[in-house]
């Protein structure tokens, strides 16, 4: 293996517990995904990332749920602005 195969995989590697750690642990889905895309395109060959692009997948599917609760949230609070709240 090749010094650059070796920084490539580490390189891999980091992005990926980066992306691991914003979506589990600050909940952050928008660096989550960025660190995840980063990952994935150090890898040239799709067989060599399965868990990436599952991780890529389930992202998306985090913020765009996300993003439909936020929607919701807002317009719910505007619903009830000035109703009495128990």
């Amino acid at each position: 293996m090749t010094l650059g195969g070796e920084r490539t995989r580490a390189e891999r590697q980091a992005l990926e517990a980066l992306a691991i750690y914003h979506e589990h642990r600050s909940r952050d889905l928008h660096a989550a995904f960025t660190f995840a895309t980063r990952a994935a395109h150090t890898v040239l060959e799709a067989a060599n990332r399965p868990g990436l692009d599952y991780r890529l997948e389930r992202l998306k599917r985090k913020l765009a749920r996300e993003g439909t609760n936020r929607t919701a949230r807002t317009l719910g609070g505007a619903l009830l602005d000035g109703v009495k709240r128990r």
